[in-house]
């Protein structure tokens, strides 16, 4: 059996047979023994006859360096030996468990003295019977289970790693559960941590190996964190453990503590040490329990080499009493918020417990403005702009805080002075317990999680804090990991998701709880979302329902089972429930009555309902490496409407898409996640295939959109979902890959929902391309735009050629702008969006494509088709080297082509990054339609935008006109509908006898640069994208 606990508190030493104590410096006799009994620095003391141990020894050990090295660098049979040759001349054994040696030689020099123990008793004594009361409850993640126990006998036999209890008891059948943690399935190995009790034939009626007469306290905690430690752990054992007159807790008892994850069990006594002791940090708290030292499970566990070892107790806790606690009592009113003391123990007492533990003091001079940086996980990707907003509204000091490289009497400094607290979700929120009443906590929730500030909300509320919970304004479907009372909380794809906090909602909540500030009785105010979403009859308000209801797989791990070189892979899949506009009541799914089963390689099929799943459980399954899986997930009685598929090829060991903890151990391996990572699409997720002649849609931004699209498409049209899957994870994954590399993603074909546009720079050879998207659109029968050209994709010069934006389409020319797949031209940027754009589309950036040059042979193209020919120019005829830097200078600054009385081009100066800004200064208007005092504004600044001109152009594929068979392959590549026969041969624009670059004289190549340094910018940058783009295409 497994009994899992942790390590806050303990001490013990041992002895038996011809095993030895550890004593202290003061001696004691124990009368009922017929040898001296030394006092021990704990209270777990030896039970049977034994030869004195000289105290000479303990303190040789404690002071001894090498000793304490060997201490700190592991618990071995070496260790045990290397330890007891350097403080031993005559050879004794230490006497009892290597670890508690260590453990106890480590912390003692930090705690002071302990009264001697009393007498153990006498082996086969006193048989009373166990006096035992037992209590649970339901909470979440799972069920908590805990007891108290009078005289009970701990039993370690040899070779088993976890230890049984014996139980004098006539009442009970041959086993009881004692203890159950609600993080029990995490415990990783064995995979429980329920404690049970073994009826026996007495407490004591068994010689005892040790005996224990302090009160035991065994627990566990999920992980080595500030949060878990406060709220799991500190709160109960405050309540526990009682408090006097002068505001203490019972101090004289022995803490034994676990952790879940097998690699964190190694290092917990280190973190022990560091954290309790030798440095700094929240985790001091823990000394305020106990004047022992702390150990850990495995050490109270670990017997007597091959020997079963028995301990007698004469009182133990068995797991935390949380039944009081206020995130236990919070699921009550969930997902409103507390009332009074919310039905809490004592959270007042326990806030002042901690006060007085971190020597905190209100002044009544708080004022700081507090922001906790967060990094990693619900990172805040905006966090300048929100700190401008600050400074700019409050008249307060502002500080930001990043609290894992603060140490605790700083951060207690620092939030003795704070008056506003702005935190996201997690474990900076819970630092409001140190705020002074009458501050406020402003709570930044991710999106879809607004229902869950009810979490942090009522600690802070509890302490006398007012809370202004801001909910992300940008709502994902109502979606919940497949797991007990999941559905209360929010989609797990953003549990642990960065965002931005829009400015003018930030300034807001700063408002509010600059209102809320110093009023006695506390309150809380919810922006960014309805009144109902914390309406406590309707936990899933304000949360979008759309479609049907399905499962999505949202995550998946691979790890190896067995030792580094075996061949067998656990596949550990992560799946969710997306509620559709018809789903079920939620007491249904509280009430346990859905099915979620899970099908694989169309054979194996198993059924689970949600209760027999926590907050990190998995589907697992077991496949050689190398096995191709196809899995399809439904709910049962639901099948069809609610199913999903999925494909993946076990190759080798890989990691999560790091959105949120899958089993809490951590990712493993460095393979791609074959799942589509819905956050490199964001606001250009647009994509569309041809299956069987029919378009399949969907985005791929948008979380539980993929799966749920397909599985509707492949059944709507009686296609194979299995194979259909199978073709389309391998695309959505090559899709993956690409924008991980930050590239655009392939476009299979357009619609107006997933447009194409080229944007043509003029003199950058692409009138040749426009001919071929004008026959290609019309073959394919898309709606398109390309001035110039006709519906039948064929070239008529008119007026209309002269159109810089989308007023002109119709469907003589291709298509109305409701109808647009496709549109290429002389356009700028942003050219699609707005009233006047295309209608249809309502993303970001289409799919889109871009042609560029080198801006001096750009510039000499131009000047040879536009200002060379000009015979009613006094520099018309004239080559560019035959020209004054003056005369080009005037050229480069003032010339602009014309045609049917308006200008057809921006010039010669900076008109890609014109283009690439939205800035369309002459193109298509006449002389009195210019704005001159924009344009020289929008001249002066174009450098300091250079940069947003580079970001434009990195959501495009980039063509470069000197390279244009590899700019071919990248079109065929990125555009596959677009291949075409090339047979046009590529037009320099220079005419004989025109200069090149290199032959341009010095000082005219000077005039141009001085007028395109925006372009020179992003001409540079455009050379490193191409081979970026070209790399990504060959590895392809």
């Amino acid at each position: 059996m497994f009994f899992t606990l942790l390590a806050f508190l303990a001490s013990v030493s041992t002895a038996g047979g011809d095993s030895t104590p550890l004593p202290s410096s003061r001696s004691h006799t124990c009368t009922s023994r017929k040898n001296a009994l030394l006092p021990l620095p704990s209270s777990v003391h030896p039970a049977a006859n034994f030869e004195p141990f000289d105290s000479a020894l303990l303190e040789k050990a404690k002071s001894d360096v090498s000793v304490n090295r060997a201490c700190r660098e592991g618990f071995s049979h070496s260790t045990y030996e290397y330890i007891v040759e350097r403080i031993s001349s005559e050879g004794h054994g230490l006497g009892y468990p290597l670890s508690w040696f260590c453990e106890e030689i480590l912390q003692q020099q930090y705690l002071p003295p302990v009264a001697a123990p009393t007498c153990p008793p006498t082996p086969g004594g006193d048989n009373d019977s166990t006096l035992l009361s037992t209590s649970s409850v339901d909470t979440v993640p799972s069920t908590q289970t805990w007891s108290h126990l009078k005289k009970t006998t701990m039993v370690k036999k040899a070779r088993e790693e976890e230890a049984s209890f014996l139980l004098h008891r006539t009442d009970i059948g041959p086993e009881v559960l004692l203890g159950e943690s609600k993080w029990g399935l995490f415990f990783t190995s064995p995979p429980t941590d329920t404690v049970l009790g073994i009826a026996d034939e007495g407490p004591f009626g068994v010689e005892c190996d040790y005996y224990v007469d302090t009160p035991v306290v065994m627990f566990t905690i999920l992980t080595w964190q500030v949060g878990h430690l406060i709220v799991d752990v500190l709160e109960p054992l405050f309540y526990m453990l009682g408090m006097n007159k002068t505001g203490e807790v019972k101090k004289d008892v022995i803490l034994v503590i676990d952790v879940a994850e097998e690699g964190e069990k190694d290092t917990l006594f280190e973190k022990i040490l560091r954290d309790v002791y030798e440095t700094s940090t929240p985790f001091f708290l823990l000394k305020q329990f106990t004047s022992h030292p702390i150990h850990t499970k495995q050490s109270f566990f670990e017997g007597r080499g091959g020997k079963t070892t028995r301990t007698c107790l004469e009182e133990l806790y068995v797991e935390l009493d949380v039944h009081e606690t206020y995130y236990t009592t919070g699921w009550d009113s969930h997902p409103g918020f507390v009332k009074g003391s919310g039905g809490v123990r004592d959270y007042a007492g326990f806030q002042k417990f901690l006060w007085k533990g971190v020597g905190l003091e209100t002044t009544g001079e708080a004022q700081t403005v507090t922001f906790v940086e967060r990094t990693g996980h619900r990172e805040l990707l905006n966090l300048g702009d929100l700190q401008r907003v600050a400074g700019d509204l409050v008249d307060r000091p502002i500080v930001t805080a990043k609290l894992e490289a603060m140490g605790l009497e700083e951060q207690v400094e620092l939030f003795g002075r704070t008056r506003i607290l702005i935190s996201q979700y997690g474990s900076g929120a819970h630092n409001s317990v140190f705020l002074s009443p009458g501050s406020v906590l402003i709570l930044l929730m991710q999106p879809g999680w607004c229902n869950h500030a009810w979490a942090y909300a009522n600690q802070a509320l509890l302490s006398r804090v007012g809370v202004v919970a801001v909910c992300a304004e940008e709502v994902f479907p109502d979606a919940f990991r497949w797991t007990w009372k999941a559905w209360h909380q929010g989609p797990w794809n953003t549990k642990d998701m960065s965002w931005a906090v829009e400015g003018e909602l930030f300034a807001e909540a700063l408002q509010k709880a600059q209102e809320l500030v110093g009023l006695e009785e506390p309150q809380v105010v919810v922006l960014g979302a309805t009144e109902s979403a914390v309406d406590p009859a309707s936990a899933s308000a304000g949360r979008r329902r759309v479609g049907r209801t399905t499962v999505h797989l949202s995550n998946y791990q691979i790890s190896r089972v067995g030792e580094e070189d075996a061949q067998l892979a656990r596949l550990m899949c992560v799946f969710e429930v997306v509620l559709g506009e018809g789903a079920r009541e939620e007491r249904h799914w509280d009430d346990d009555q859905a099915r979620l089963c899970v099908e694989v390689n169309s054979a194996a099929i198993t059924c689970r309902r949600a209760s027999e799943f926590n907050e990190f459980s998995t589907v697992d399954i077991q496949v050689p490496f190398g096995t191709e899986v196809n899995i399809r997930a439904f709910l049962e009685g639901m099948e069809e409407e609610s199913e999903t598929y999925f494909w993946v090829i076990v190759e080798g060991l890989v990691g999560g898409l790091n959105l949120s903890t899958i089993t809490h151990v951590g990712s493993v391996g460095d393979g791609v996640n074959q799942l589509n990572d819905f956050r490199l699409f964001r606001g250009k997720g647009d994509f569309a295939l041809i299956v069987d002649g029919l378009v399949f849609e969907t985005d791929l931004g948008e979380p539980y959109r993929l799966q749920r699209d397909a599985a509707l498409f492949c059944r709507a049209n009686s296609i194979d979902c299995g194979l259909f899957f199978r073709e389309l994870s391998k695309i959505v994954q090559q899709q993956n890959e690409l924008r991980r590399l930050n590239l655009p993603k392939i476009q299979y074909i357009p619609t107006v929902t997933s447009p194409f546009i080229f944007l043509h720079h003029e003199k950058t050879a692409g009138s040749s391309l426009r001919r071929y998207i004008a026959q290609k659109s019309s073959d394919l029968g898309l709606g398109f735009y390309i001035p110039c050209y006709t519906a039948d994709g064929v070239y008529h010069e008119d007026f209309s050629c002269y159109s810089f934006d989308l007023h002109n389409a119709s469907k003589v020319n291709g298509g109305e702008r409701d109808d647009l797949a496709v549109v290429a031209g002389h356009m700028q940027w942003d050219v699609w969006a707005g009233e006047d754009g295309m209608k249809s589309f309502s993303g970001r950036t289409p799919n889109c494509l871009v042609m560029l040059r080198h801006p001096v042979d750009r510039a000499i193209s131009l000047f040879y088709e536009r200002v060379f020919p000009r015979d009613d120019l006094d520099f018309g005829n004239t080559k560019i080297n035959e020209l004054s830097p003056t005369r080009l200078k005037f050229v480069v600054e003032q010339f602009r082509g014309s045609a049917w009385g308006m200008y057809r081009d921006e010039g010669f100066s900076n008109t890609l990054c014109k283009m690439l800004l939205g800035q369309n200064h002459f193109k298509g208007k006449t002389p009195s339609e210019l704005n001159w005092e924009d344009i020289e504004r929008a001249d002066k600044a174009m450098m300091e935008d250079v940069e947003r001109a580079i970001e434009n152009l990195d959501q495009c594929v980039v063509g470069l006109q000197n390279d244009w068979e590899t700019t071919k392959s990248m079109i065929w590549h990125f555009f596959p509908w677009l291949e075409f026969n090339d047979s046009a041969k590529m037009n320099t624009g220079r005419g004989g006898g025109a200069e090149t670059r290199d032959e341009l004289r010095s000082e005219l190549e000077r005039v141009i640069l001085n007028y395109n340094q925006c372009d020179m910018k992003v001409w540079e940058h455009a050379q490193k994208r191409f081979e970026l783009q070209k790399r990504a295409v060959l590895g392809m």
